[in-house]
């Protein structure tokens, strides 16, 4: 990491190259067409630094950004003379873009929404493979800034995707995925309003046959069919017998009187 005394205050060179691109990186991160877009119109004025270690300065800032539909391309000032020398010679060629992010989706990898509070950093290696750094030689050091003019893209010339993966088929998945886990959201839900209420059938079950149980055990033995029969022919023959006798006593007392 370069000292404080390599920091100058003039600039020492220009650089250029590539920030972010559309696709997925390394680190599995997704980067939309839309997000590229917003980080090229946040990155101009955004700080430079190694490996995303702010030691109390920068060693530059970038100028310029522009994207051109694919990559987000960047042209930045190198203050420190460290940075600047490695640069020329080649021993770093990646940069790396630090931020914050509002939210993201979790689908084959994090879809990250809202970029902010970037930053462009000089790094050994890169999450994304694009992501390069150049020196602006001779001619170029002023003059307007142009997409392609970095090393390893003319250009014109088409760069392919991220690990070849189709932004379409990201969200292709992102959507199926989506639909997927509503449908398991509204089977989980019917689920449990049908377990819910055989639960409550089922309680009230047990509820009714514990107040029967209840009422068994605290009203009077019910008789059968045959006993009640029982009975009723006990009385009968009772009767017949308490009729009998009177019918005696009542002739043996007639006699009585005919003596």
């Amino acid at each position: 990491m370069a000292s404080r005394e390599s920091f100058v205050a003039q600039p020492l060179g220009y650089v250029q190259g590539i920030a972010l691109s559309v696709g997925r990186s390394r680190n599995m991160n997704i980067y939309s067409k839309d997000e590229c877009q917003n980080v090229a119109r946040k990155l101009v004025d955004a700080p430079m630094f190694w490996e995303h270690i702010n030691a109390r300065y920068s060693i530059g800032k970038v100028l310029e950004s522009s994207f051109d539909g694919f990559n987000v391309h960047y042209k930045a000032v190198i203050y420190d003379e460290e940075a600047w020398n490695m640069v020329q010679t080649g021993t770093i060629s990646k940069v790396s873009i630090g931020f914050n992010y509002e939210y993201s989706d979790e689908v084959d990898g994090h879809l990250l929404h809202n970029l902010d509070n970037l930053e462009l950093s000089l790094v050994a290696l890169s999450g994304v493979p694009n992501a390069s750094i150049a020196p602006v030689k001779g001619e170029h050091l002023l003059e307007p800034f142009r997409i392609g003019e970095h090393v390893g893209v003319e250009q014109n010339q088409k760069v392919e995707s991220m690990d070849d993966v189709s932004m379409r088929e990201i969200v292709e998945n992102t959507k199926k995925k989506a639909a997927a886990a509503a449908i398991a959201q509204k089977d989980a839900a019917i689920e449990a309003q049908i377990r819910a209420k055989i639960e409550a059938e089922n309680a009230a079950k047990n509820s009714a046959a514990a107040a029967a149980s209840a009422t068994l055990t605290t009203e009077p033995e019910q008789l059968t069919p045959r006993q009640i029969i029982h009975d009723e022919v006990q009385k009968q023959l009772t009767a017949v017998i308490i009729e009998t006798n009177r019918q005696i006593q009542k002739r043996q007392a007639e006699k009585e009187k005919e003596q």
